[in-house]
């Protein structure tokens, strides 16, 4: 065959590869791209090639490896650079990435897509405020993403805004994504939280509520209207939100959130079951074991209410009322002495401390428990 002809076969071969890659059918082309690369290995586009297949396989180290010898081969490759930091990311070397990442955009600053992938990985190591500029010069540039990719950026700023404490401009972010008619439930759910964090709580209901009547599974907004229904002391909407989030997603704040509801309400047993799976669910939720002790000092049962208030006690000593419980159910159990000895740290603590008069009056005292009551008077 001719030199002419030789030529132009590996020209339809290097066609046939990036057609493959082109395609999605990763495997057949990196077979295709690694026989080209046995008769032409010093072609650093070739590798580049072969890295992204192998980074759509999920073969990220195969990847970084034919990347490193595209770069090694033209070290001025934006692309080979940027290809090369998604891998790393993969890989879970945030700051290999980052560093591609910034020599990819000093040869290149005009891609919108690694400005954006840069400022996920900043704001993952906590540079917010160099993310935030990232995010921003991302929205400047020119790009050609669909409309949902270009909003889901707008989100991905808006939700660092919220995590920064810029409430309003997280706010002003996703108010952009709805107020141009795009229905994601999720624009809805931070457009919530921003508000309950500002204070306006019935346009956070407002915004959960939508995010719910988009998606009835989105948990989260069940969530977070309901721990708004308990703030707001409307204990059975509370109730009702936090028991359709268990049924979507059963974490500990939702069981912890609607038990505590029920204790609100004096629904003591029912509050103990919620408490118990909170805890089952996150052993170190210390609120839960306070409230499930409370819960079990009323269901008669000071032993149990003893044993949680104790753990509540011991890890967060400056909390005077979780102490006040515990001195109570010790009381109860006639453990005088140390019952004694908590009064007296209580007192150490804040000799003007009243959180008596608030577990009085949230106890329905009983003759033996009037009795109960002065003998701790008298310690």
């Amino acid at each position: 065959m001719s030199e002419n002809g030789h030529h132009d076969e590996a020209t339809r071969a290097r066609k046939r590869a990036y057609q493959l890659l082109g395609d999605g059918d990763y495997e057949a082309a990196a077979r295709a791209l690694s026989q080209l690369i046995a008769q032409q290995p010093d072609d650093a586009e070739l590798y580049l090639s072969r890295g992204l297949a192998h980074y759509q396989l999920k073969r990220y180290a195969e990847s970084v490896a034919d990347l490193d010898v595209a770069l090694r081969l033209d070290p001025n490759s934006a692309d080979a650079l940027f290809c090369r930091a998604n891998a790393h990311l993969r890989l879970g070397d945030s700051e290999a990435a980052l560093r591609d990442y910034d020599a990819s955009l000093a040869l290149k600053p005009d891609q919108s897509e690694a400005y954006a992938r840069r400022a996920a990985v900043r704001a993952s190591l906590g540079d917010y405020q160099s993310a935030l500029e990232d995010y921003t010069r991302a929205l400047q540039l020119p790009d050609g993403s669909a409309g949902q990719e270009r909003a889901m950026l707008h989100y991905s700023r808006a939700t660092l805004r919220y995590n920064m404490g810029d409430y309003q401009g997280a706010l002003d972010d996703v108010g952009q994504l709805i107020s141009r008619g795009l229905e994601n439930p999720d624009f809805y759910a931070l457009a919530g939280s921003a508000h309950a964090q500002l204070g306006n709580l019935p346009q956070a209901i407002t915004a959960y509520t939508r995010a719910i009547e988009r998606d009835k599974r989105h948990a989260d907004a069940y969530y977070n209207r309901g721990a708004i229904h308990y703030q707001q002391g409307e204990h059975e909407r509370a109730i009702a939100d936090f028991s359709q989030a268990i049924k979507i997603e059963p974490t500990a704040k939702a069981y912890y959130g609607r038990g505590s509801a029920y204790l609100e309400l004096g629904e003591w047993s029912a509050a103990r079951r919620d408490l118990a799976a909170a805890i089952e669910r996150s052993p170190g939720l210390l609120g839960a074991y306070y409230k499930r002790g409370q819960a079990y000092w009323h269901l008669g049962k000071p032993e149990r209410a003893e044993s949680d208030l104790r753990r509540v006690a011991e890890r967060l000593p400056d909390n005077l009322a979780a102490q006040a419980w515990w001195l109570l159910s010790l009381a109860a159990l006639g453990r005088w002495e140390e019952a004694s000895d908590a009064w007296k740290a209580l007192r150490r603590a804040d000799p003007r401390f009243t959180s008596w008069h608030w577990v009085a009056a949230s106890l329905e005292w009983g003759d033996d428990e009037e009795t109960l009551w002065r003998k701790i008077m008298e310690l």
